[in-house]
């Protein structure tokens, strides 16, 4: 069959060069037509991406595309869509295979959330440059960098991540390749790419390079942090005639009332400078300027403020539970007021300094907390009533255990779990492991060591000492407990 009567859907199940096997479409560009897809090598989704028919007559545009595919599969970069194969169909018919992503496109989240902080913005543009910055020193050019080329993944850490889809496929032909959605006509020939974000060069036909992509991605992040575009018309030709001959406005300027930095906005007004010459050449650097004023996470200023409550209720709990614990186990009360301070500082301060989720991080929070046990709970050794080393040793453990408990289920989406964990599961079981006895030959009936043997004491002595060893406890966890529930989930915002 040959490609003018290709069919314009490719039949489910169809498996492409003996791996991609076809579902059903899931979008449609000026090029090609894109399916869900099995990659049976590794068993994951995929995207196909096939041309389309009518834009195969072209021996041009059908070269270009294959060139420009082999290159990109060469590029890896974490900021865009890994190119997985390419290959024909049995008609002929030029496609490309990716890695699916299932975030929500640029343009989507423009419509629905813009303007954005800066911040959040620049936590994006400096990843997308970077991306370009690589893919420019290979000699790939984007070509059509907007919004929808763009999706927006959330990764582990609550962080927003941007995937470049199309990477390197060509999107600059010339010569008669037929109508194609969203293209205009130049004395050169044909532009296939969006006007909204097309720098002037690139309108005009002229040989272009990876500043042209630079305007494009300035002429999103405009629209980023405003909500509009640097230009606004009511048809393509609109966009061709102001990108070619106005000059861009400063957003402090046509936005007063936007928080934008005059520093970033000064970059925004850089990368939308009418010359190329005058353009930023290197989107590394320019990633670098924009960094520093990044966040990485879009609900930081939400986030931080739930932080400093959580970490108000459990500074108060520790207090709370020091005097519970010294109301009802004075056998124990100087240890345990100690490690209930101890557990609700150590807890607090690391839940400040330590906001992203990770091995690493979870063995430096486990870490400050048993540091701080160690310290105050050792300074009661001196003070007068002190119930004795064993006592505190099996303090500090069972406070300690208390916060591991806590960390097993901190991430969970239900919260009152690490009052299950931490408030109830955790002491009862630090109560098996550290057994109390009574010391009969101290002079202070309520004196309890953390051993088995020895002489038996009275069976009232004993059990009052073990009573109130045992709610102390329970009480120190059980207040740590409710107020951890006010503690945000992992992947607290940072700056980059």
């Amino acid at each position: 069959m040959s490609s003018q009567t290709a069919p314009a859907r490719i039949a489910a199940g169809t498996v492409l060069g003996d791996r991609f096997e076809l579902g059903a479409v899931v979008g449609e560009g000026a090029m090609g037509v894109v399916y869900r897809a099995t990659d049976r090598l590794s068993d994951r989704p995929a995207a196909v991406k096939v041309m389309k028919a009518q834009l195969s007559q072209s021996r041009e545009f059908v070269g270009r595309f294959k060139r420009e595919a082999r290159a990109a599969s060469r590029f890896r970069h974490p900021a865009a869509v890994a190119v997985l194969a390419t290959g024909e169909t049995e008609d002929r018919l030029p496609y490309i295979a990716m890695e699916l992503i299932e975030g929500r496109s640029l343009d989507e989240l423009i419509r629905a959330e813009a303007p954005l902080a800066s911040g959040r913005a620049c936590n994006l543009i400096h990843q997308l440059l970077r991306a370009l910055a690589t893919a420019h020193k290979l000699g790939i050019v984007h070509r059509d960098m907007k919004p929808a080329n763009i999706r927006v993944v959330v990764d582990a850490d609550g962080i927003e991540r941007p995937k470049i889809l199309d990477f390197g496929v060509a999107k600059f032909v010339r010569g008669d390749v037929g109508e194609v959605t969203g293209s205009f006509k130049t004395k050169t020939g044909m532009i296939v790419g969006t006007p909204k974000y097309m720098a002037p060069e690139q309108i005009r036909g002229d040989a272009i390079d990876g500043r042209a992509d630079i305007y494009a991605v300035g002429a999103m992040f405009h629209e980023m942090l405003t909500g509009k575009p640097p230009f606004e018309a009511d048809d393509v030709f609109g966009f061709v005639a102001l990108h070619l001959k106005q000059q861009v406005a400063s957003i402090t300027q046509r936005f007063p009332d936007l928080d934008v930095p005059p520093e970033v906005d000064e970059v925004v007004l850089r990368m939308l400078e009418k010359e190329p010459k005058s353009r930023p050449e290197d989107g590394a650097i320019l990633a670098d300027e924009l960094e520093r004023w990044s966040v990485e996470d879009p609900k930081a200023a939400q986030k931080s403020v739930e932080l400093k409550r959580g970490v108000i209720a459990v500074v108060v709990a520790g207090v709370v539970g020091a005097g519970a614990a010294w109301v009802l186990g004075p056998a124990v009360a100087p240890v345990a007021a100690a490690a209930s301070l101890a557990l609700a500082g150590g807890a607090a301060f690391a839940a400040t300094r330590f906001g992203r989720p990770s091995v690493w991080s979870y063995v430096k929070r486990i870490g400050v907390v048993l540091g701080s046990l160690v310290v105050l709970c050792a300074i009661t050794l001196f003070v007068p009533g002190s119930p004795g080393l064993f006592v505190t040793v099996s303090f500090v453990l069972a406070a300690l255990v208390v916060y591991a408990a806590f960390l097993i289920v901190w991430n969970a989406k239900v919260r009152f779990l690490r009052f299950a964990a931490a408030g109830v599961v955790a002491p009862l079981l630090c109560l098996t492991l550290f057994p109390v006895r009574i010391d009969p030959a101290a002079r202070d009936p309520y004196y309890v060591a953390v051993y088995d043997k020895g002489p038996a004491a009275s069976a009232d002595t004993e059990g009052a000492a073990k009573k109130g060893t045992a709610l102390a406890l329970l009480s120190i966890a059980a207040i740590f407990g409710l107020a951890s529930i006010a503690l945000p989930r992992p992947g607290a915002a940072r700056r980059t």
